[in-house]
């Protein structure tokens, strides 16, 4: 029975923060009454002992957490891996109070196109449970969401004592998206702060957690980017440097295979000549081989023979023209040939043989020397030169 004022035994309680509701443990400090008259004994309410339900609360996270880390999930959400670049964010708070303020001026800091989804919930009373565990499974619906973030202002141990309620706890441990949290201060550490995948004391050093992560990613692209750059560079001089000497060596291989290419169309324009007079040589001595046999056989034939025989040996003589006649197109089609690679069918073309005064041809610039007498051999005539000083590049 109370039969003082309510306010005034409980304002123990509200001071520490506490108001009188539903499932909230007290201990009352009672004297006991006895009524003769009815036979009845009755409990009178002198005071509400408000360091019981203090003390209760504050026990309240260890219990919290001891059932979780029996349940083995205690550090799950703590496992999870964070985004590389945290971009799409889901916020729960209340929609009154400026601690939403306070988070997007640190989060904006970083000049990013953070994506913010935001669940409005009660943090403190009877609601606050029920509306903050819904809030963690409606965001978990989102689809890309890279974290949950809940997060409230300071308050005494009675508006913060939801945040070590068991249920909500575990419904961090069980999220599959990391959870960051920052109730209060740093003092006012909560059970769902100790399961979270990171904790905060306030909201503004969450949004400055985000922040710095993007300032920090954006600092090393550029140092990568210049140090990339730098390496490019030296990358495209040292291949300038290789090309340089490739060509070099390019270069003086190209006139090694002009210098034995003239060497050796020198050499074979001297020859030319014999080979072509042995090659007809050769040519009419198998003629001469071939037609004397022939000729013979078809007088001996003509001595000894009848009509039938004089029809053969002029049937020999035709095929002896023949022969004759087909060796002949061979042999000038050989000419035609050698006749049309011949020096002097280059001549013809523009080309020019240049020789010194012992009439050895001269195949490299490197070789003249100044005032030295040069014979020109052109198709139409040979001229007769002296060469000037020159500087040889």
């Amino acid at each position: 029975v109370i039969w003082q004022d309510s306010e005034k035994l409980a304002a123990g309680l509200k001071k520490s923060g506490f108001e009188l509701e539903k499932d909230l443990q007290v201990m009352f400090a009672v004297e006991v009454g006895f009524n003769r008259k009815w036979a009845s004994v009755s409990l009178n309410v002198v005071k509400i002992i408000h360091e019981y339900t203090l003390s209760k609360v504050k026990a309240q996270r260890d219990i919290t957490n001891e059932k979780l880390k029996k349940e083995g999930i205690f550090s799950k959400n703590k496992e999870l891996e964070e985004s590389f670049l945290p971009k799409r964010l889901g916020i729960i708070t209340s929609s009154s109070g400026t601690v939403i303020n306070d988070f997007k001026d640190a989060l904006f800091t970083a000049e990013f196109g953070f994506e913010i989804f935001w669940y409005s919930a009660s943090v403190q009373g009877q609601s606050a449970k029920k509306e903050l565990i819904q809030g963690i499974k409606k965001l978990q619906k989102i689809k890309d969401l890279d974290a949950i973030l809940i997060f409230r202002g300071g308050g005494s141990a009675a508006d913060l004592s939801v945040f070590n309620d068991y249920d909500l706890a575990r419904e961090i441990c069980k999220s599959k998206l990391p959870v960051f949290s920052a109730i209060g201060h740093q003092e006012d550490q909560s059970s769902i702060q100790d399961v979270s995948y990171r904790a905060f004391g306030v909201p503004k050093d969450l949004g400055h957690y985000f922040a710095s992560t993007v300032i920090d990613l954006r600092v090393d692209f550029h140092t990568n980017l210049d140090s990339i750059q730098d390496l490019s560079n030296r990358l495209i001089l040292q291949s300038e440097k290789d090309f340089y000497g490739l060509s070099k060596n390019v270069f003086s291989y190209a006139n090694n295979i002009t210098e034995v290419f003239s060497k050796n169309l020198l050499r074979f324009s001297t020859s030319f000549p014999s080979i072509i007079n042995s090659f007809l040589k050769t040519e009419r001595e198998y003629l001469l081989k071939t037609s004397i046999p022939i000729i013979s056989l078809a007088k001996q034939i003509c001595e000894f023979s009848d009509k039938n025989s004089l029809n053969l040996f002029k049937n020999l003589i035709s095929l002896s023209k023949r022969l004759v006649v087909e060796k002949s197109k061979e042999l000038s089609s050989s000419k035609k040939f050698f006749d049309g690679v011949s020096p002097k069918q280059q001549l013809k073309r523009g080309f020019t043989i240049i020789r010194d005064s012992k009439n050895k041809v001269i195949t490299r610039a490197k070789s003249i020397s100044s005032g030295q007498e040069l014979n020109i051999e052109s198709d139409d005539k040979n001229v007769k030169v002296k060469s000037l000083q020159y500087k040889q590049n």
